[in-house]
């Protein structure tokens, strides 16, 4: 059904905005306009319940390339069909975290995004905003939330993130730009509350980036505000990234213990203050126009340790010893 009334030309395969038609879309008044995303009904401008949905698959949208489809459909009760279609394709709502949690392995930690080791680590969603603080600022931002999977063993840190892009974009320099996204640190761990500024640092703190973008890789970068970056030579990091049915998948890894002044390590038990940045390029997002986030923190989980699977057993075997002898003392006052 999805297909047969031509629903993916615009929304896509998966329903995450990137159609083939998407590019070409405008609304009543020749304005550009996106396609929803139908994975994220949150956002949905017409609500996200079944009857809003349905509602608006069947009388369409006015003033937006969306048209009426009840009269396209075999049978009335195909629109409901569908609707329950599209809620399938995400949740009902975004579920963020306030902490991402970093959980402790002990294998190798795969490069590849699509590995089936990633789909065992829980996503921590983050929710990012437009930048709006200086010039160019962005006040209608094309990414929304970035889903982070982060592990680490005995050597290296690693973060694996998926964000919706409704094309794979490496620019033209002039109208559209890289896509691209970075993970921001305190150099050196904060001892106490005070952080960098947020927005990538300024002349008197900067920052740590750990920043992939299309067409260039993983970099390390130093950053004393958005448009004052620096790369870190002697680069210690490394990645990977895929792009399919509008969405990336990218993993980034470095080491947990760092050279120099420049870039933080990484320490069990400890809270680390990061921030996200991302930039959709082909929606001409460069420099200080981008979706990101104020500090969050990030905690790596302690490694387990085999002490559980004896604790509980010692303790039971104790037990029974000390009832057995204050077993053993009642019977011998018993027979005085």
């Amino acid at each position: 059904m999805f297909e047969a009334i031509e629903c993916h030309k615009c929304h896509g395969t998966e329903g995450r905005a990137d159609g083939p038609s998407h590019p070409e879309l405008k609304d009543e008044w020749g304005n550009p306009v996106a396609p929803a995303n139908l994975t994220k009904r949150w956002n949905f401008r017409g609500g996200r319940s079944r009857t809003e949905i349905a509602t608006r698959i069947a009388n369409g949208v006015l003033g937006t390339p969306m048209p009426a489809f009840l009269e396209a459909v075999e049978k009335p009760e195909d629109i409901w069909h569908l609707t329950n279609y599209i809620v399938s394709l995400g949740p009902d709502s975004p579920q963020p975290a306030t902490l991402v949690t970093v959980s402790s392995v002990k294998d190798a930690i795969p490069d590849d995004p699509a590995a089936d080791f990633w789909k065992k680590i829980t996503p921590n969603n983050i929710l990012l905003e437009g930048q709006v603080i200086v010039d160019p600022r962005n006040f209608n931002p094309a990414i929304d939330l970035v889903s982070v999977r982060a592990v680490y063993n005995d050597k290296e840190i690693a973060f694996h993130l998926t964000w919706d892009d409704p094309s794979e974009t490496k620019g033209d320099g002039k109208t559209t730009f890289p896509d691209a996204i970075s993970l921001q640190f305190a150099p050196q761990q904060p001892t106490g509350t005070e952080r960098p500024y947020f927005l990538m640092g300024d002349a008197t703190a900067g920052v740590y980036l750990l920043r992939w973008e299309q067409g260039k890789g993983v970099s390390e970068l130093s950053a004393h505000g958005p448009t004052k970056l620096a790369a870190i030579p002697g680069g210690e990091a490394s990645g990977k990234a895929v792009f399919k049915n509008g969405q990336y998948a990218l993993v980034m890894k470095r080491s947990l213990a760092a050279t120099g002044t420049e870039r933080p390590s990484f320490r069990p038990r400890v809270f680390t203050p990061v921030a996200f940045q991302a930039w959709e390029g082909g929606a001409g997002e460069s420099g200080p126009k981008m979706s990101l986030t104020s500090w969050y923190y990030l905690r790596l989980e302690e490694p387990q340790s085999n002490r559980r699977f004896f604790i509980p057993p010692a303790v039971a075997l104790l037990t029974f010893a000390v009832l057995g002898l204050i077993v053993r003392a009642a019977r011998s006052r018993a027979v005085q």
